[in-house]
Order: C-alpha cells, then sequence, then structure tokens
C-alpha cells in the first residue's frame, strides 16, 4: 500500500492543481473543496484500514497457532472474530 501511495504522488498533484483552478476560477455549482474533502477521507480510510487489517490477521493467525484450552472451546474463538473483522476491512 504504501508503494502505491508513493508511487501515486503525482496524480494526487495533479489533482490538487486541478482543485486550486477550479477555486481560482470560481466554477459556479462547483465546490471543490467538497471534493478535497472526499479524497482527504478517502485516503485516511484506506490508510486505517491497510493496519488494522494487518494487526487483525496476525491476531487470528497467531490465536490459531496457540489453540483453544478444552475447558472453553464452546465459546467463539477470538481468532474467528479477528480473522472476520479482517474480512470485512478488504
Amino acid at each position: 500500500m504504501d508503494d502505491w501511495f508513493d508511487s501515486a504522488g503525482n496524480l494526487f498533484k495533479v489533482k490538487s492543481d486541478e482543485l486550486v483552478k477550479n477555486i481560482l476560477i470560481e466554477v459556479p455549482d462547483l465546490d471543490p473543496s467538497v471534493e478535497a474533502t472526499g479524497i482527504k477521507d478517502a485516503v485516511e480510510v484506506i490508510r486505517w484500514y491497510q493496519y488494522q487489517i494487518y494487526v487483525k490477521l496476525m491476531r487470528a493467525v497467531t490465536g490459531q497457532l496457540k489453540g483453544v484450552p478444552e475447558i472453553i472451546e464452546d465459546f467463539p474463538k477470538d481468532s474467528d472474530g479477528s480473522a472476520k473483522v479482517a474480512l470485512i476491512g478488504m
């Protein structure tokens, strides 16, 4: 993910220049700040899920490797919940 964001730096620059241009020419019924906020929010969500997915996958794998004591086998496994959260994030 980091590699993609690094390689897409020019795309973000081009989009930024386009939004600034739209602000300067004051196109009616066009609010570039709304689009800029949408892009910023999307990037933040992607970046947050990037790390959350990794953490949840590691927790699921570690939980599976450790096993579960027989006394609590009938209860839902933490590793299953972590794996489910990772899948939802993907």
